[in-house]
C-alpha cells in the first residue's frame, strides 16, 4: 500500500465550520480549534480552490497558472498549507459517496389489511 500525500490526496472543507469571508481573508472555526483562523494570501487561495474535492496537485497546477508561477516552486507551500489546515480539522477527505443501485431479489407481497367490498 502506497501513503497518500497531501499532494495526492483528494481534499475538502470539513463540515460544521463557521466561516466569515472578507474581500481579504477568511475566518474559519470548526469544532476542533479553540480561536478561529485566518486564512489570506496563499491559505485563502489554497481554501477557495477547495469548494470542491481536490487533490494538492490539482491546486497547485490551478494556482501556478493563474499566478504565473512555476508549479515546482509552489508544490512544497500548498503541501504545506494543506498540512496545517488538516492539523486544525477544517480540512479532511472527502466522504465516500456510493451511487448503486439497490437490487430487490424477492420482493414481499403486501396485503391490505381492510377488506374492500364490491357494490
Amino acid at each position: 500500500m502506497v501513503a497518500r500525500t497531501s499532494t495526492t490526496a483528494a481534499r475538502c472543507r470539513a463540515r460544521g465550520l463557521v466561516v466569515r469571508d472578507t474581500d481579504r481573508f477568511v475566518m474559519v472555526m470548526g469544532p476542533g480549534t479553540a480561536d478561529p483562523l485566518k486564512l489570506e494570501g496563499l491559505a485563502r487561495a489554497v481554501w477557495d480552490a477547495l469548494d470542491r474535492p481536490q487533490t494538492g496537485a490539482e491546486i497547485t497546477a490551478a494556482l501556478a497558472d493563474r499566478h504565473g508561477v512555476d508549479v515546482d516552486a509552489l508544490r512544497a507551500d500548498v503541501e504545506a498549507t494543506l498540512l496545517m489546515l488538516e492539523a486544525a480539522g477544517i480540512v479532511v477527505e472527502p466522504p465516500i459517496v456510493v451511487e448503486a443501485p439497490i437490487a430487490v431479489e424477492n420482493p414481499i407481497a403486501v396485503e391490505s389489511p381492510i377488506a374492500v367490498e364490491n357494490s
